[in-house]
This record gives structure tokens, C-alpha cells and sequence, in this order.
């Protein structure tokens, strides 16, 4: 392959007829896999022609409208499915919670059970959990638990006089 043009060509043909062996379409996630391993094939010192950024949508237009309707027919066909995650049963979460890593014996196993448990019950994920405030947590009368407020969409235009819209979670209390 001697130029890009000529390498859009040949991608174009073959991400038009790929199949597995039984015939059956691959997933849009397979499909995605396999164009990242050639984006970093022909980055790699291997190639010939380098660099090279397949992810470019101005440069490689027409493989990207070819693969954008391929991804719309295979969804459509339900090849496109993201496999979800299966909920933690109460014994997974029974184990996590007995595990010497969140054990409420130790500064950082408390650190692990609260992370944990703000995961569960609060729905957050990653650096969310670097935004919560003791403010976010209001202490309910008759020691029946707590009542949260997060601030965690990305369109929360919060300013200093108006502090924006917050979901709201109320954790009983736990017998732990």
C-alpha cells in the first residue's frame, strides 16, 4: 500500500465483507476492536506507511461513512447490543463487605467499605466520588438515616447564588 488513499480503499473492502467463519456478522464492538489493532499496526514500527490515525474522521470520510452504516445495520440486526453487567446478587455483596479489604478495622479498609458502599447506594462511579461533601449529608430525625444530595450532571450550571439542581437519595440506616 503506497498511500492513503489506497489503504482507506482497502479497509473500505474489507470491513464491507468481514465475517466470522460460521458466516455470521462480527459486533459492532468486535469491529471497533479490530480497527483500533490496525490503527496501532500502522503506527507501530512494523508499517510501512506511518503515522497514521484511522480514528480521523476527515481523513478517512469514506470509512468512516461506511462503518457508521455498518454500525447502524448491525444494531439494527442486533449485533450492536452492548452486553450489560449483571447486578452483584447479595452474596457478592455479602462477600465484598467480609472481605479484609474493606474491613471497617482499618483507616484505608474504611476508606474501600465507603467507596463501596457510596458506589451501591449512590450510583457513583470514579471521580464522582471526589465531589461529595459532608454537607451532601443530612442527618434524618429519629436516627432513621440519611438523607443525599448529589450534584452530578453534566449540565448543572451551578453558580454562587443558585446552587442548581441535586438529585436526591435517602439511605436508611444500616445494621452493620
Amino acid at each position: 500500500i503506497a498511500d492513503v488513499k489506497q489503504l482507506e480503499d482497502e479497509l473500505i473492502k474489507y470491513f464491507t465483507v468481514m465475517r466470522k467463519n460460521n458466516g455470521t456478522p462480527y459486533s459492532t464492538s468486535s469491529i471497533r476492536s479490530c480497527l483500533f489493532v490496525l490503527n496501532r499496526f500502522f503506527n507501530s514500527d512494523l508499517s510501512k506507511i506511518k503515522p497514521i490515525d484511522l480514528n480521523d474522521k476527515k481523513i478517512f470520510s469514506d470509512l468512516w461513512a461506511i462503518l457508521n452504516g455498518k454500525f447502524r445495520e448491525l444494531s439494527e440486526l442486533g449485533y450492536g447490543e452492548i452486553k450489560g453487567s449483571d447486578a452483584l446478587t447479595l452474596e457478592e455483596v455479602k462477600i465484598i463487605l467480609n472481605n479484609s479489604t474493606t474491613s471497617k478495622e482499618s483507616p484505608r479498609g474504611l476508606l474501600h467499605r465507603i467507596f463501596f458502599y457510596n458506589a451501591i447506594l449512590l450510583d457513583l462511579r470514579g471521580g464522582e466520588h471526589f465531589t461529595l461533601e459532608a454537607s451532601n449529608f443530612i442527618k434524618q430525625k429519629n436516627e432513621e438515616g440519611y438523607i443525599v444530595k448529589i450534584y452530578k450532571s453534566k449540565t448543572n450550571q451551578r453558580t454562587a447564588d443558585c446552587p442548581g439542581q441535586a438529585e436526591t437519595f435517602n439511605i436508611p440506616n444500616l445494621s452493620d
